[in-house]
């Protein structure tokens, strides 16, 4: 078990105290999981309206402010709608692995969104999205997966869950096993289950949840939500007492963070050579100022920017820095790192902590602000594949248990994995994109090595001019 038993005892204590006076406000999850059971018909003649039927009892489940997943996908369902039949037919297969059935569907949710960009910019079909028409399907056996709520559940419940910011189809099954374990927890607590029989049994038009899935998905968001309230009481009264108390030390000025656009063709940011400085003009060619003409305004010299080539490339490609403030015709860029292995846009797309980025509201432009969060967030992704070479003297061990710690996998199979690759030199991981697979062979690299030594670590790719059977040779 990885999960602190006296706190989630607690926090079960606590949930059951509230459990009947939040019913009403939260008996809408059992009401939407039994009314889409009751009119989803994946053979309808009318697909459109049927999917629309289907999730209207979602509420915030599937919309809340700037996140539209049910109206995006019952526009796409308008325009395309054999197309969104077949995506979630392939969806709802339970022959093929759910990473890949997540991964598919969000692809097929680009290809829509890209042939009607005029029209949309965003179609919110993420990972929490997703895990929710999974689990209004199959309410039995899946959950609702918010990434943030599965971090801080995490931390509250100290497990040994790692969270990697940037969900993957793998942090999604990561986070099932956690709430697997949470559920198997709930289902032994008697009380519990009375409550839940009394409330279903007062209120009609409910789901059954005879596996205690749902009533799961919800002791998660009270355990967040109470925990985060807990905190703000704590802050607040940490306020009051420090008042008083004066700054050690003078402010300083701040780094702002910026989201540099490019089109390929006319600026080259993978080719622009390291150090080099690029003046960048605040008038386009017509005399007309740049789109958002107060972000050239705002930028200083010495503020971060993170470097990303539009269309026909799509992919975070280097950093920079802000050389020098604008001077009422220029400002100047000097590009720090190239990224090795650059960041696609589709893994920023779909993060849930992105949502509000402002290149993403709105793309059109070519300079753009970044809250630190977001700054963080996406540095974090960056630094997975294009970590900072360590020198000898900052090279750390890395034993078998911190690869246990690191990587979803038992004791067992890791010996499997080091017994194979001794005898046969080789291993193949097979799974989609974003699943884990690098970050996972870096890290056996680690444990047989012995140290955390990227240095001696390379990484080919094969590129699709060269036959595979070449490429193993």
């Amino acid at each position: 078990m990885n999960i602190d038993i006296n706190k989630l005892e607690k926090e079960i204590k606590d949930y059951k105290a509230n459990f009947f006076s939040s019913w009403n406000d939260e008996k809408y999850k059992w009401e939407a999981v039994s009314w889409f059971q009751s009119h989803w018909d994946i053979k309808s003649s009318n697909f459109t309206q049927m999917l629309e039927t289907s999730l209207s009892k979602t509420l915030n489940l599937l919309g809340a402010q700037h996140y539209f997943p049910r109206r995006m996908i019952k526009n796409f369902a308008m325009v395309a709608p054999e197309d969104v039949r077949k995506m979630f037919i392939d969806l709802y297969n339970e022959h093929i692995p759910l990473s890949d059935r997540i991964y598919k569907f969000i692809k097929e949710s680009d290809f829509i969104l890209e042939k009607y960009k005029s029209t949309w910019r965003n179609h919110f079909q993420d990972y929490r999205t997703i895990s929710t028409y999974l689990w209004l399907r199959y309410p039995e056996r899946y959950y609702i997966f918010k990434p943030r709520e599965f971090s801080r559940v995490s931390q509250i419940l100290n497990t040994s869950y790692t969270f990697k910011k940037g969900a993957t189809p793998n942090t999604v099954l990561q986070a099932y096993e956690l709430y697997n374990e949470i559920k198997w927890i709930l289902q032994q607590d008697t009380e519990l289950k009375a409550m839940l029989s009394d409330v279903l049994t007062r209120t009609p038009n409910c789901d059954p949840d005879l596996e205690l899935t749902t009533t799961t998905v919800d002791f998660l968001y009270f355990l967040d939500k109470n925990n985060q309230k807990s905190q703000k009481t704590f802050q607040i009264a940490g306020k009051k007492q420090e008042k008083d108390i004066p700054p050690l030390t003078p402010p300083t000025s701040k780094i702002h963070y910026w989201w540099l656009n490019a089109n390929p063709q006319m600026w080259s940011l993978s080719n622009w050579s390291i150090g080099e400085i690029q003046s960048y003009t605040l008038y386009n060619d017509n005399g007309n100022k740049r789109r958002v003409f107060q972000n050239f305004l705002d930028a200083e010299a010495g503020d971060i920017a993170i470097c990303y080539e539009a269309t026909p490339t799509k992919q975070v490609v280097a950093l920079a820095k802000i050389y020098k403030k604008n001077d009422g015709k220029h400002i100047y860029f000097q590009k720090t790192e190239s990224l090795t292995y650059p960041i696609d846009y589709s893994i920023l797309k779909n993060c849930e902590e992105l949502n509000n980025m402002e290149f993403f509201a709105n793309p059109n432009g070519s300079l753009f602000k970044l809250t630190q969060n977001e700054y963080d967030f996406i540095m974090d992704i960056i630094r997975d594949t294009n970590p900072i070479k360590r020198t000898n003297e900052n090279i750390g061990q890395y034993t078998d248990e911190d690869f246990l710690n690191d990587v979803f996998l038992d004791e067992q199979e890791l010996k499997t994995l080091k017994s194979i690759l001794k005898y046969k030199k080789n291993i193949i991981l097979q799974g989609a994109p974003g699943v884990g697979k690098t970050y996972s062979a870096r890290r056996l690299a680690y444990t047989i090595m012995g140290e955390k030594d990227d240095s001696r670590i390379s990484i080919v790719r094969k590129h699709s001019v060269n036959h595979v059977a070449n490429f193993v040779n």
